[in-house]
């Protein structure tokens, strides 16, 4: 059957953006629909770290649930892409400087914030085509019903790297080969006090360990194109490459492109 909703805005892509965006805009009594693909929030590892100027902002808008910090300036080291040296601080009365929540943690407090400001959220709803008109544009879906046609006086896409959105619209893009390429996991470890923690530099790549509240332990493994620079990027590690008795719970793939 195929059916028109008419709506003010239409969001397509239901990630961390795509939903703060809608809460966002129905915390203004604005008529927001949310078209996401996807059942469910993927359970897949992803990001993991939201930064002090998102923390800061977030937190202003009322969300992530911290208390304000301390009364004097706190101050946290941290990396970019394994490299030390970023030192990160924050005046008094800011929330922490690094935050450590899972996308899907962000994307759980988004989504649930959204709707209880009134954004009707569509999963299982894949954006197949867009149409624009004078006055707006209709957004063409597939859903449990069968297609459907959004008609929206806004339209904003958040449906990731290979965007249907941006396609339809004919935006160009710019694309390079990627140069790394990653495999990240959830494990349970039987000897978790004994993998070597943080960012490890071998010969074969990164390896990347970190114990997550959950009792399992993140373990990332990356592999660069180009030879990895010795003694420029974090510490060696002669073990990290070596496998540890385990059972994998979930795991995800993903590539870099060069800048």
């Amino acid at each position: 059957m195929r059916t028109t909703t008419h709506t003010e805005v239409a969001v397509v892509g239901g990630g961390p953006v795509g939903m703060l965006i809608a809460a966002e805009l129905g915390a203004y009594g604005i008529d927001v629909v949310v078209l996401e693909e996807r059942g469910a929030t993927s359970g897949l590892p992803k990001a993991g770290t939201v930064h002090a100027r998102a923390v800061q902002a977030l937190t202003r808008r009322g969300y992530l649930g911290l208390p304000r910090w301390s009364d004097v300036p706190v101050t946290e080291q941290f990396h970019f892409a394994g490299m030390p040296g970023l030192s990160i601080t924050v005046p008094a009365a800011e929330p922490v400087p690094i935050l450590k929540r899972a996308q899907a943690d962000l994307e759980r407090e988004f989504e649930e914030r959204a709707r209880g400001r009134g954004v009707t959220v569509l999963r299982g709803h894949r954006v197949t085509a867009l149409r624009q008109g004078p006055d707006g544009v209709d957004v063409v879906a597939e859903g449990p019903g069968g297609e459907h046609t959004y008609s929206a006086g806004f339209l904003v896409g958040a449906d990731g790297a290979r965007s249907t959105v941006r396609r339809e619209a004919g935006f160009t893009e710019d694309t390079h080969p990627a140069t790394v390429s990653a495999m990240m996991g959830l494990v349970r470890l039987v000897e978790p006090d004994k993998a070597p923690r943080g960012w490890c530099r071998t010969e074969r790549g990164w390896v990347i360990t970190k114990p997550v509240p959950d009792g399992h332990t993140s373990c990332a493994r990356s592999t660069a194109t180009d030879p990895i620079p010795t003694g420029t990027h974090g510490r060696p590690c002669e073990n990290c490459g070596t496998r540890r008795p385990g059972s994998p719970d979930t795991t995800s793939r993903w590539r870099t492109p060069s800048p």
